[in-house]
């Protein structure tokens, strides 16, 4: 139950990694882009605009954890559903609380 264990925490874990990627670099994009529209004046260039995304990005990123947490696990379980994988896990013995506790 051990490697069933680990597998279903691995593939949690780089279902979340992907949605964290995707997700802050959309949001990045979305920030950088409503700066550069907001207006770049005086001496406000592009190079300050891109300062100021990437070092406000990781507030942005701890704002939405709970919400790419979320993401990541649902896409998890909803892949591993779609390859019959929990069917496999549940005939392999293991109980439903046993598959929700590494995801959790």
């Amino acid at each position: 139950m051990r490697i069933l264990s680990w597998y279903l925490t691995k593939q949690v874990f780089l279902a979340m990694l992907l949605v964290f990627v995707f997700m802050t670099s959309f949001f990045f994009i979305l920030r950088f882009l409503d700066e550069v529209n907001y207006g770049l004046e005086g001496n406000y260039q592009f190079k300050e605009a891109f300062y100021y995304i990437l070092l406000t990005t990781p507030e942005t990123t701890y704002e939405y954890m709970p919400f790419i947490i979320m993401i990541g696990c649902l896409f998890a379980l909803g892949n591993l559903s779609n390859n019959s994988e929990l069917t496999v896990l549940r005939a392999a013995g293991m109980s439903i609380l046993a598959i929700v506790r590494p995801v959790f």
